[in-house]
């Protein structure tokens, strides 16, 4: 931690010594942007996460008790979701059951995706002209405003990510042969564990965000299982 703490300092003092007019220029140019990403992040459609999952701040990286509250409130909101669909989807329990079984946990997963994806594209934008230092060890930078709040985004993301793995999970859990088997057991594991290293100590930024950019896939895969449930899979 110390020798971390000394580079920073090392570091801030360096920079700010040799600071030229076209890094000045180039310094504003990136704060523009970063200002506008996180405009967008914080837009009611993309930034109320906080407030419909009532998520911890994002001070303190660590797994604390209120995070891990955090993914069991996220679990508890999807479950509702889904308990809610197999409700509306009840008329097809008998000629379409996987549908009636399945469906809510498949829209699920195409909001969740599609809201992930959005994310990972404007965090992957912001952090793509930061230093590698902060690209792949979170450190350089933390003491700036405009970056905690990136890394403020990057958790809140990482959280519906997570929460929405173990919902994923308990599923595969429970219908273990039908709605998924060991392939699908050993990519959610492998991903979450993935996640809460990197979250724990703030590594490999830049990679988390194009990783979760791939759930661009998954938006295509969860429309083509519920055109397949109803009969359209010559389209």
């Amino acid at each position: 931690i110390s020798i971390v703490q000394r580079y920073k300092n090392i570091h801030s003092d360096t920079h700010q010594a040799f600071l030229s007019p076209s890094h000045i220029k180039t310094q504003r140019m990136a704060q523009n942007k970063t200002e506008t990403i996180l405009s967008f992040l914080e837009n009611p459609f993309l930034g109320n996460i906080d407030a419909i999952f009532s998520t911890p701040t994002a001070t303190s990286y660590n797994l604390n008790t209120p995070r891990v509250r955090c993914w069991i409130r996220i679990v508890v909101v999807f479950s509702l979701v889904q308990l809610t669909c197999r409700t509306l989807l009840s008329r097809f329990k008998n000629h379409r059951p996987k549908l009636y079984l399945y469906g809510g946990c498949y829209v699920i997963s195409l909001v969740v995706s599609a809201l992930i994806l959005l994310r990972g594209a404007l965090l992957f934008y912001a952090v793509m002209d930061m230093p590698p230092t902060v690209q792949y060890g979170g450190i350089g930078a933390l003491d700036e405003v405009e970056t905690n709040q990136i890394f403020h985004h990057m958790v809140l993301t990482n959280d519906v990510f997570v929460g929405y793995l173990l919902f994923d999970m308990t599923h595969l859990v429970m219908y273990f042969g039908d709605y998924g088997k060991m392939d699908m057991v050993m990519h959610h594991l492998g991903f979450i564990f993935c996640s809460l290293v990197c979250q724990y100590y703030m590594v490999f930024i830049l990679p988390f965000t194009w990783l979760i950019m791939g759930e661009l896939s998954t938006i295509f895969l969860n429309l083509r299982w519920l055109l397949r449930q109803w009969s359209w899979d010559g389209t």
